[in-house]
């Protein structure tokens, strides 16, 4: 994500003289499996009628449900709380790892939750599988001990890298 652009959006969403330093967009941990099951429901409900559409959208949200139980919990257990937003954006500053809902043009629209940066004892970028395909993933661990995971886009993936470098 050019750090212009994001600066520009998130501008007065920031605390005064807060710059950021790299951005990326992310999923947090399990609720791209969950959109996906949600996804594959409806259409195999559709597939076998139209009758069916609902019942299919309802059983493949209960198994995304399950999928994202994990991820959900990890955030809950660190006091962090994304909605259910499949993407956010997440932005180092020089004082905190900042998280933003988007609007549904993907726009800035809040901050979702601050996290300081005195508060990490450890960043990485590694990978990760979601039904099947690789994905980056950058892990926050916290001085707490709680982790954090968030699935980065094989698109996305150089901006995650510097978000990581970032917070180095």
């Amino acid at each position: 994500m050019k750090l212009e652009k994001a600066q520009k959006r998130a501008g007065s969403l920031l605390e005064h003289g807060e710059t950021i330093l790299a951005a990326v967009k992310v999923s947090p941990e399990g609720m791209s499996s969950k959109f996906i099951l949600g996804a594959a429901g409806t259409v195999a409900g559709t597939n076998v009628g139209a009758e069916y559409t609902g019942i299919g959208a309802v059983v493949g949200n209960k198994l995304g449900e399950s999928a994202s139980e994990a991820g959900q919990s990890e955030r809950a257990d660190a006091g962090l709380e994304l909605g259910s937003s499949l993407q956010v954006v997440m932005a180092a500053t020089d004082q905190s790892v900042v998280f933003f809902q988007l609007s549904a043009t993907g726009r800035f629209k809040s901050v979702y939750a601050r996290i300081s940066r005195s508060e990490l004892a450890e960043v990485e970028y590694g990978s990760t599988k979601v039904f099947g395909q690789t994905m980056g993933q950058i892990v926050l661990v916290l001085t707490s001990g709680a982790r954090l995971g968030f699935d980065v886009a094989k698109v996305h993936r150089a901006a995650g890298e510097e978000l990581v470098a970032a917070l180095a």
